[in-house]
């Protein structure tokens, strides 16, 4: 699993090692709840539109006041556990190595569609940029999520 990521890490050129840091300093300051495009509660994203498709790569978390916690997975496979801080601009994941507990950042990209500042109170929509929102949450997403909520 941390190979296929850290594949689709170096493609990205988004890879920082941070060995010795806390889990909160590598995420950096939290976004308040009135500057995150993600409302509090639980979203599983993937990127193919149906869940459970091998060789996709899907994350499933829960945001509290512009902050995330989960999991970053394949299907059958292992899994990662990660924090992240959410923006307009990008949700920046802290991806921790169960192995050695070393964090890598992650960045994925935000596209919000409507007013951002809210002037109009018109709705903002946001999603992952190369990911797509997915209804269901299975058994597997909701165990995945208790974990790493557990852990973190």
């Amino acid at each position: 699993m941390l190979s296929q990521i850290g594949a689709s890490l170096m493609a990205k050129a988004n890879i920082a090692i941070l060995a010795g840091v806390s889990l909160l300093s590598t995420v950096g300051t939290p976004a308040l709840a009135s500057e995150s495009p993600l409302a509090d509660g639980v979203y599983l994203y993937g990127q193919a539109s149906q869940p459970e498709v091998i060789n996709s790569e899907y994350l499933v978390f829960e945001v509290k006041e512009g902050v995330a916690q989960g999991a970053i997975y394949y299907p059958q496979s292992e899994f990662n556990c990660f924090t992240a801080d959410i923006n307009y601009e990008a949700m920046n994941l802290a991806i921790v190595d169960p192995f050695d507990n070393a964090v890598y950042s992650y960045e994925i990209a935000m596209n919000a569609q409507g007013d951002v500042a809210g002037r109009d109170r018109t709705p903002v929509v946001a999603g992952l940029e190369g990911y797509h929102a997915l209804e269901t949450l299975s058994d597997r997403d909701r165990e995945l999520l208790q974990t790493c909520q557990n852990a973190l």
